[in-house]
């Protein structure tokens, strides 16, 4: 969100955002001509030594994020990677791409991601896609849009328990419900037997399911 949130408003990542927050300073170096292709744009997120973001968490170090094309271009990778960077006192490793697939569809893969956090880690990989899949030609109209998420992640919760993830059918979220309206995963905890969630067929309620070893039991959503 951050990257988003700063490069989305600099056309072909070539200048700062004036209107930006000063936490963090953002500096760009590398050839935003697009001239030299051996040396992409990289944006730099300095927080110092600790500095209260625009969310209202206190960060520090550095996030690093480079650039393959201007951030507006299909195709387009950002590599996000991080140094000594912590965020509300946990601190984030690891290496995050996402890559522009189309108006409003985006990969995101995390590889070697860890968090660690006071006497605990935990470690986080995935490969996941967020698309808009209705809505993008009404952009003045919100009512229409509608979100889905497809992929799958893995990792190792605090008690050192490794699990995996598998979104079975997209998750679905429409702009004019509150809670997921449609779409199921998977949930492989190491030495366990895979638990799966249903948000049901697309109706707008808070209902949904959970089942385990055959047996299925409703819950609500908040």
């Amino acid at each position: 969100p951050t990257v988003n949130g700063r490069a989305v408003n600099n056309p072909g990542v070539k200048k700062i955002d004036a209107n930006s927050s000063t936490c963090p300073t953002v500096t760009i170096s590398g050839d935003t001509t697009w001239t030299n292709t051996t040396n992409p744009p990289t944006m730099t997120f300095d927080y110092g030594f600790g500095c209260v973001d625009m969310d209202g968490r206190t960060r520090s170090g550095q996030m690093i994020a480079a650039f393959s094309k201007p951030y507006d271009s299909l195709g387009c990778v950002i590599t996000v990677t991080f140094n000594n960077f912590y965020s509300n006192g946990v601190k984030y490793e690891g290496t995050v791409t996402v890559t522009r697939l189309g108006l409003a569809s985006y990969n995101t893969k995390v590889v070697g991601g860890k968090c660690t956090g006071n006497g605990w880690v935990v470690y986080y990989d995935c490969d996941r896609t967020f698309s808009m899949t209705a809505g993008a030609n009404t952009p003045l109209d919100e009512t229409d849009d509608v979100f889905t998420l497809t992929g799958t992640s893995s990792g190792t919760n605090r008690n050192g328990k490794h699990y995996t993830v598998t979104i079975n059918s997209p998750i679905t979220k429409m702009a004019t419900c509150k809670w997921l309206s449609s779409g199921s995963f998977s949930l492989t905890p190491d030495g366990l037997a895979t638990r799966t969630v249903d948000y049901g067929n697309g109706s707008c309620d808070n209902k949904a399911t959970f089942t385990v070893n055959g047996n299925t039991f409703e819950f609500t959503m908040n």
